[in-house]
């Protein structure tokens, strides 16, 4: 079985991903947690392997003793070499076409994920983001037909969710993003949604109400009893 979790940064993917798969193992199914950013695909083999190249080179980083030093000059001459790395990088990543093909090896990729999981270890597979969070990344509010195009192509998860929070909750609890461009992109979110069967939005203003609305709805589609604390409840 497949659950995808997608919406805003700060909406609470992560948070409802590990509720869900406690709650799901402490019924004996063994559930396993992939985020999209780190797990799947070359972006995800890019991120770490930048991460490790950011530790490395925190580690070797010199002392304010030795930035003082006639070689300090040299050091910031290279330090602007590496932002424009960076930039390239930048531009490289975030560029449509490219990010597209990317798109296609890495669909490629998590079936074989998939199968693997659910096929060969029987486990509950749980993403944490999905494909729509990358279809909701590329859209312009004007040019659909290759986003529905590949979302025709993604297989669709059995309990496909859009955690739905406000921009400004989201950039309360992150601030990574403008409220402009999350407002944006939550409209993206809700067009994309609105082609995928089966989809729920779930609303998570109240995190132990939509812990609780989440577990019912992934246990009604299991064909899974209620737990047994909300039945005593009911």
């Amino acid at each position: 079985m497949l659950i995808t979790l997608s919406g805003l940064d700060g909406a609470g993917k992560s948070t409802l991903a590990e509720a869900l798969k406690s709650s799901l193992e402490r019924d004996g199914i063994s559930a396993v947690i992939f985020h999209m950013n780190k797990d799947v695909g070359l972006y995800a083999y890019v991120r770490n392997l930048r991460d490790a190249i950011k530790g490395w080179l925190q580690t070797a980083k010199p002392s304010p003793a030795a930035e003082a030093t006639p070689e300090a000059g040299a050091r910031q001459e290279v330090s602007g070499a590496k932002r424009s790395l960076l930039e390239l990088r930048r531009r490289i990543i975030w560029n449509k076409p490219l990010r597209r093909w990317v798109d296609l090896g890495d669909l490629a990729l998590f079936l074989a994920y998939r199968l693997y999981v659910e096929r060969l270890r029987g486990r509950l597979l749980i993403m944490d983001r999905y494909f729509y969070d990358r279809l909701a990344d590329q859209a312009d509010g004007r040019h659909w037909k290759y986003l529905r195009w590949f979302s025709g192509i993604t297989p669709v998860p059995d309990v496909p969710v859009l955690v739905e929070v406000s921009p400004e909750e989201a950039f309360g609890r992150k601030g990574e993003y403008s409220i402009e461009s999350m407002t944006l992109r939550r409209a993206n979110y809700r067009e994309i949604f609105g082609w995928i069967p089966g989809s729920v939005i779930l609303p998570n203003d109240d995190l132990d109400a939509a812990v609780e609305t989440l577990e019912q709805i992934v246990r009604s589609r299991m064909n899974l009893p209620r737990p047994r604390t909300l039945a005593a409840g009911g």
